[in-house]
């Protein structure tokens, strides 16, 4: 379940596509309309069905907000703070296995790492981690404290100003 100005974004910049041919379509219409198409050329051949495989293979709950926004989410605008990653590059992301073995294990890196740090999702606890550089340890030794309990609560700050 996502929060309704979630939702309603959902309904304002549509949804992931489901079936391949649903791609071809926003295709020819972002052409059309002489959009910059590079990001959709990123995304295009991830259904909501790929996303869903992808996100079980990562051991994401089902049940939680975070599968919901990223089965659904395609293109949806920045909220407050930092830029959400799109789903292939959290799904893709291995940056800190080096110096944290087995860290997407547990967590999730859900925004860029330019800048001070970035957001993790915490897939056995659904908590959302604000982690600036220098504090991966204490988070993966649970010495940082959650900065939001739930997926769902950090959509309603991160969409909140958005009517």
């Amino acid at each position: 379940m996502l929060p309704q100005k979630v939702r309603s974004l959902f309904e304002k910049f549509g949804e992931r596509p489901k079936k391949p041919q649903e791609f071809d379509e926003a295709r020819n219409l972002i052409i059309e309309q002489g959009l910059d198409i590079d990001f959709y050329n990123q995304q295009r051949f991830l259904t909501q069905s790929d996303v869903a495989k992808a996100l079980e293979f990562l051991k994401v709950n089902k049940d939680s907000a975070f599968y919901d926004f990223f089965l659904r989410d395609f293109d949806s605008p920045k909220g407050k703070g930092e830029e959400l990653e799109a789903i292939t590059a959290i799904i893709t992301d291995d940056y800190w296995e080096d110096e944290y073995p087995g860290i997407s294990k547990r967590y999730l890196r859900i925004s860029s790492i330019e800048g001070e740090g970035s957001y993790f999702y915490d897939k056995e606890t659904d908590a959302v981690y604000d982690v600036n550089w220098g504090e991966e340890a204490d988070m993966i030794r649970g010495k940082k404290e959650p900065w939001f309990d739930s997926f769902y609560d950090f959509l309603e700050w991160y969409y909140g100003d958005i009517a």
